[in-house]
């Protein structure tokens, strides 16, 4: 939800952002669960078991747009549950269970926000993809934070 007053946000943010929030948290946390289940069924114990959330870099930044004050909102409560379930089933005892949890997200080369209006973005599906088949694929789990740069050439 985007404020109607950029100059006042508290002024015009009703209960609807927050409503958003709370959908992306019970989101992401419900589909972790069911994942879980799938995860744990006998027909994947020899697969790569991958939970990847397509975030972006919106809570590793500083809040200084009230653009973007929900979706950012949203953003960090994904990271922060990506980020538990990553130490508690990845690294944590859990971890043999090999099951992987990331917050992916492309990112500029520079680690900054990327040019995503124009072409540049929308044609980012193959690093995405390669991303993706990386996470699930490599031999050991990357950071639960795993940022890609890889943009075509426009």
């Amino acid at each position: 939800m985007r404020p109607d007053n950029l100059e006042d946000p508290l002024a015009t943010l009703s209960a609807d952002a927050f409503q958003a929030s709370n959908s992306v948290a019970s989101g992401v946390f419900l589909a972790a669960q069911e994942s879980l289940k799938a995860f744990r069924s006998p027909v994947h114990a020899s697969h790569a078991k991958s939970f990847i959330y397509t975030g972006n870099i919106l809570p590793f930044v500083p809040a200084t747009n009230p653009v973007f004050f929900s979706l950012a909102l949203q953003k960090k409560i994904a990271a922060h549950t990506i980020e538990q379930l990553h130490h508690s089933y990845t690294k944590g005892k859990i971890g043999a269970e090999s099951i992987r949890f990331h917050y992916a997200h492309l990112a500029s080369t520079d680690g900054k926000i990327p040019p995503y209006p124009g072409a540049v973005f929308r044609e980012s599906g193959k690093a995405h993809a390669k991303a993706y088949w990386h996470l699930s694929n490599s031999d050991e789990p990357e950071h639960w934070d795993y940022r890609y740069a890889e943009l075509p050439v426009t």
